[in-house]
């Protein structure tokens, strides 16, 4: 986007989107720390003796995937992955893997719900 030219603003209208931006960014933050609030008041932190092993997260997608009934089932695990693993940098360890959970419940209730064959009349993915 070389041959895009920034729109030239008066002084008052740079200050008012610059504060409109930190509003937002405020905002945001207020949002994050009222969810995790929220979270935490419900499920009080454990103490952290026995950890999960330490997977990829291009681990998690293979395996996803490979759960995936349908194509289209198999379709929703990248973006809704990539969903899940930008929140997980602010959400707590314990925040990301309920969001694993409901990703893989999500995945697996395609597979109830799915005809014999998929939607081009195709045997469905193993």
């Amino acid at each position: 986007m070389s041959n895009v030219t920034r729109l030239m603003l008066g002084p008052e209208v740079e200050a008012a989107v610059r504060r409109e931006r930190q509003a937002r960014q405020i905002a945001e933050l207020y949002r994050r720390r009222t969810e995790i609030a929220a979270f935490q008041a419900r499920f009080a932190p454990m103490p952290t003796v026995d950890t999960l092993p330490a997977i990829s997260w291009a681990a998690v997608r293979r395996q996803l995937e490979e759960l995936a009934w349908t194509r289209r089932s198999r379709s929703m695990v990248y973006p809704l992955l990539e969903e899940l693993k930008s929140r997980a940098a602010w959400q707590t360890p314990e925040m990301v893997v309920r969001g694993l959970i409901l990703l893989a419940g999500l995945v697996l209730d395609e597979q109830s719900m799915s005809e014999p064959t998929s939607e081009t009349g195709e045997a469905p993915m193993p």
